[in-house]
């Protein structure tokens, strides 16, 4: 008889005796502080965070929260990047969208979470105690705002990714998705038009986020490098070359150009 393995409980359902410390840095020296909620906070307001937050590293697939459970905490990502996936009546897990730095995840007010959040590859979050911090925004108005503006962002987003998931071309799926990686934390270079990517997926794990196989994602790859859209010195950084190329790419209908050549 074969036993089911234990799922690692999420760190959301997790007592304050078994989270991290607080994170090393103030809230006010936090590199990411104005890209997350926290960015309208007032000294007085981020040292009422600090006494409730708590720092936790995460390794891979180390989860936050499972859909469907309220949890204790929200979180921020601090780094790396986290993915939201939900249960389809088949059974099978459909990634709704991915969480970068400075996003907030979890369910602030409701029942419960809507999506399975899971980091890929490690990542570092501030856990804030739901009931901490909804005091805190009801007690201050413009936080309730923001977390309002959040919320239609968060629609924003999964329309963008429901729109690259929704293309047809595997090419142009691949291109939306690294456009939205580059535009979204790429980083220029001295060259105008050129991103650099840090990339934490592996082909596997990018065939996976966007429903192809991975013959198919190395393919993709191998035709931007043939084309001159990208060079990509290892497995995860990725140098996009011409920007205006790669989204003329998105719009394309077609598969390649060059499906036969290898790289």
């Amino acid at each position: 008889m074969t036993m089911a393995l234990a799922r690692t409980e999420p760190v959301a359902r997790q007592s304050a005796g078994q989270l991290g410390k607080a994170a090393p840095q103030s809230c006010a020296e936090c590199p990411i502080r104005h890209k997350s909620v926290c960015g309208i906070l007032p000294p007085d307001r981020l040292r009422q965070i600090e006494q409730m937050r708590a720092a936790r590293r995460l390794r891979r697939d180390e989860p936050i929260a499972w859909q469907g459970d309220a949890g204790r905490y929200l979180a921020v990502v601090r780094s790396g990047i986290v993915k939201l996936s939900a249960s389809t009546a088949r059974g099978t897990q459909l990634i709704v969208g991915l969480a970068f730095p400075g996003t907030l995840v979890g369910r602030a007010v409701g029942e419960g979470a809507g999506y399975d959040i899971d980091p890929v590859g490690e990542a570092e979050i501030c856990l804030l105690p739901r009931h901490g911090f909804d005091a805190l925004a009801r007690d201050y108005p413009p936080l309730g705002h923001a977390l309002l503006e959040l919320a239609f962002s968060d629609l924003d987003e999964l329309r963008k990714w429901m729109g690259i998931l929704g293309t047809t071309s595997a090419g142009a799926r691949l291109a939306k998705f690294l456009l939205h990686l580059a535009e979204t934390f790429g980083i220029a270079t001295p060259v105008q038009g050129q991103r650099f990517i840090d990339v934490p997926f592996s082909r596997q794990q990018i065939g996976d986020l966007l429903g192809m196989n991975i013959e198919t994602v190395s393919r993709q790859f191998t035709v931007m490098r043939n084309e001159g859209l990208l060079t990509s010195p290892n497995r995860f950084d990725l140098l996009i070359r011409d920007m205006d190329a790669l989204r003329g790419l998105c719009q394309s209908k077609r598969t390649t150009s060059v499906l036969g050549q290898r790289g």
